[in-house]
């Protein structure tokens, strides 16, 4: 039975599906939705690699502030539906093993999440988040498009 399901976004409109679901499933189950999103380690800005160090302190605080405001649609749902919803802020440069490591640690039945559509190129170079989570989750993955 799935008791508590994982539910990463990145503000995307793409989470629609996977919340869904999610949600459908834990109000069945009587179980519960662990939103996650990820904060980057490194600046979106290129004016921030000339700020001083002791304003990247206070950078970092600013890239948390904002992922969070992508878990509102995903907490907001979820209480429309009255699933219990629990949020997780990390913070990497890689959110597929971000995903996997807080997946395992919070000890998560499975992971709903969306498929971005990437193109071939970036694909071949950079590679799928999604593709990672599935090639390492220890949990079932479930994908939306």
């Amino acid at each position: 039975m799935l008791n508590k399901i994982l539910v990463p976004t990145d503000g995307s409109a793409d989470l629609d599906a996977p919340l869904k679901a999610a949600i459908d499933i834990a109000k069945k189950s009587g179980g519960m939705i662990v939103a996650l999103t990820v904060a980057s380690e490194l600046p979106t800005d290129p004016a921030a690699n000339t700020m001083p160090a002791s304003e990247w302190a206070k950078y970092e605080s600013y890239l948390r502030g904002e992922a969070t405001k992508h878990l509102v649609a995903v907490t907001d749902a979820a209480a429309a539906a009255g699933v219990r919803c629990e949020t997780v802020v990390e913070q990497s440069d890689d959110a597929a093993e971000k995903i996997v490591e807080v997946a395992a640690r919070l000890q998560c039945d499975a992971i709903f999440m969306a498929s971005h559509r990437k193109s071939k190129l970036v694909q071949l170079f950079v590679g799928s988040s999604t593709q990672k989570v599935l090639a390492h989750a220890n949990v079932p993955v479930m994908v939306f498009r």
